[in-house]
């Protein structure tokens, strides 16, 4: 479980304030508003052997790292899965979500990280 500290409190409020009023926006097909989240995971059953271990280390297992793409007014979603957590999967993901589920929008209104909204100009 997580707390806001008490020296963030007043700046957490007024970035959730502006993110709950991107949520009473009209469904509009040329301005989407579309959510985006990111998370690592061990998988469940192991593609390959895990790489043993070394002095001072731990034995190694596959980990995926999952990002979800979510529409909310729209009832659409991706899920784009990546072996590793570099900015360049990141990016892709961003470039896939503009130039191939969005092509032909004007704006895309991207709510990520902490539900924080942030605008993809096109």
């Amino acid at each position: 479980m997580w707390c806001i500290p008490a020296q963030g409190n007043a700046h957490f409020v007024c970035q959730m304030e502006e993110v709950l009023e991107v949520y009473k926006r009209p469904q509009d097909l040329l301005h989407p508003v579309v959510c985006m989240d990111e998370t690592s995971t061990q998988c469940t059953k192991e593609a390959r052997p895990p790489i043993a271990a070394k002095p001072g280390e731990t034995e190694r297992y596959d980990v995926a790292h999952l990002m979800l793409f979510y529409a909310p007014f729209e009832n659409w979603r991706r899920i784009q899965v990546a072996d590793n957590h570099a900015a360049c999967e990141w990016a892709e993901g961003v470039r896939h979500l503009v130039q191939e589920d969005y092509p032909d929008t004007k704006r895309i209104t991207l709510v990520m990280d902490n539900l924080i909204p942030k605008l993809v100009l096109l």
